[in-house]
């Protein structure tokens, strides 16, 4: 009789997302997680380190500081943590989420692989409005981004993926570990500004092929690298009682609620007050996580909204009048 499958969680901090992440972790473990989380940390205080090791099974990892990488660019690095663990799923959760309930059945499947939320047609059209050239079916990866991953990846000819697939929140089988290390070989080689060694952004929307870094050098590799593991769908957002809320990426929570976030506000008040409760540390929490708030906290999002739809309103009215 086969074990049942063992899991791991991965995710990644530095200093400005610390308490995002520690805020992850106490939603695992007030919603029943028991997996083991490997936190990626990027040069945080020993203070920030010492919040997450009050919590069970929690252990950080100290990121590589010999090259200068935005957190994002660091996914295969967090996942690879997990390599020596004996885990046969692994999964890395982005840093501005939470868990709304135990997704502990959601870490594993049946088969090795890797699982993820797949884009939708519209999703690609929108990300890739600019590259499509006339003629072009504006529902899929465009043959411009395509061609320049073909050159960079250099091995299959014809594309594995006809859309994206989404590089947070994803599970993998530790069969395709080295799928991850190739991962992050080519993050290197793609990303690394050879005038400094740096590139310490998340987006780059200058980039044709690599305009969201990480998730574009692994969309190329799924697309043209001969190892590629099987693509499955992820079901962390599947389960309207337990999944994974993404609360990203702007704003951040913890500066200011959006109208659309809004309605988890009370479940990371919940996650807080479960916490100091169970005796655990808390850091100095910013007004927008203090329920006593809420009335202005609503007011500020409600605000927010409407900038958002002057803003749009705006853009809408430049592209139509001739001036």
């Amino acid at each position: 009789m086969h074990k049942n499958p063992s899991s791991t969680i991965v995710t990644i901090t530095d200093e400005g997302f610390a308490l995002a992440v520690y805020i992850l972790c106490l939603s695992l473990r007030y919603h029943g997680v028991r997996t083991k989380v490997n936190v990626l940390s990027i040069s945080l205080t020993d203070t920030s380190k010492a919040l997450f090791q009050q919590l069970p099974h929690v252990e950080i990892f100290d990121a590589d500081t010999s090259v200068e990488r935005h957190p994002a660019a660091r996914k295969a690095e967090a996942i690879l943590t997990a390599s020596a663990s004996g885990s046969d799923f692994i999964s890395l959760l982005d840093g501005d989420c939470i868990v709304t309930g135990n997704i502990s059945r959601h870490l594993v499947h049946a088969k090795p692989g890797i699982y993820s939320r797949h884009k939708s047609e519209a999703e690609d059209a929108q990300n890739y409005h600019k590259h499509y050239r006339p003629n072009e079916a504006r529902n899929r990866i465009p043959e411009a981004v395509l061609e320049i991953w073909r050159s960079d990846v250099s091995q299959r000819k014809a594309p594995r993926i006809v859309n994206t697939i989404a590089s947070g929140n994803i599970t993998i089988h530790r069969d395709y570990l080295d799928f991850v290390r190739l991962w992050d070989q080519q993050m290197l080689k793609i990303l690394t500004e050879p005038e400094t060694g740096t590139h310490y952004i998340s987006h780059d929307f200058n980039s044709v092929a690599y305009s969201q870094l990480d998730e574009s050098v692994f969309n190329s590799l799924l697309a043209f690298a001969e190892e590629a593991p099987p693509i499955g769908r992820g079901c962390f957002d599947v389960d309207d009682s337990s999944y994974v809320a993404h609360l990203g990426p702007h704003p951040k929570y913890w500066n200011m609620w959006s109208l659309n976030k809004l309605p988890y506000f009370s479940q990371v008040i919940c996650i807080l007050n479960w916490a100091r409760n169970q005796g655990y540390q808390l850091p100095d929490l910013p007004w927008t996580l203090k329920a006593a708030n809420k009335p202005w906290i609503v007011l500020l999002a409600q605000l927010y909204e409407v900038k958002l739809i002057a803003r749009a309103v705006a853009a809408h009215i430049r592209s139509h009048v001739r001036i």
